[in-house]
């Protein structure tokens, strides 16, 4: 799952606008666990309690939080 978790990463983060690709393993894992839907042909976090809780993950991994 690191390739799945730098993807979420890219999304909040970075501000990343990634194509929805239903054949891409890593989109479909974040698909079935209900971490991202579809919009506009572009994924988007699901969940504003998953997109909070993965945002201060990467924030205090990097330094950057409280």
């Amino acid at each position: 799952m690191p390739k799945m978790k730098e993807v979420l990463r890219e999304i909040l983060i970075g501000g990343e606008k990634l194509v929805y690709n239903a054949d891409q393993m890593e989109i479909a894992q974040m698909q079935m666990y209900g971490f991202i839907r579809r919009g506009d042909n572009l994924i988007r976090v699901d969940n504003r309690i998953f997109e909070t809780r993965m945002y201060n993950l990467f924030l205090s991994e990097d330094g950057c939080g409280s």
